[in-house]
């Protein structure tokens, strides 16, 4: 009976041993990685991604408010068919009087 509690002590130690062996590991990892990244790459890289325009959306609705950020959306709407329109209206004028138009 002894001889199994000496077993299991022995590989109770090997077990702690491989547990701080692998958080050193960790610990020595994730230094590496931290210091392999920088916060402008981070932040761009962030930037990039849908969903950071998605979070932006959101915040700019906190702090604008719902009924301002939908005047926004509203005028920069407008704004867009007004230059759809004129950049139709300045094709179709540029259109010799004897060409045929295309639909």
């Amino acid at each position: 009976m002894s001889d199994r509690l000496e077993v299991l002590a022995l590989e109770r130690q090997l077990l702690v041993a491989r547990s701080g062996l692998c958080r050193l590991k960790l610990r020595s990892r994730s230094q590496a990685l931290r210091d392999s990244l920088s916060w402008r790459r981070a932040a761009v890289a962030a930037a990039a991604t849908p969903a950071a325009g998605r979070l932006a959306f959101d915040l700019a609705l906190t702090f604008f408010g719902g009924r301002r950020a939908a005047s926004a959306v509203v005028f920069a709407s407008r704004a867009l068919s007004l230059a759809r329109i004129v950049k139709a209206l300045a094709g179709y004028a540029r259109i010799p009087a004897g060409a045929p138009r295309s639909r």
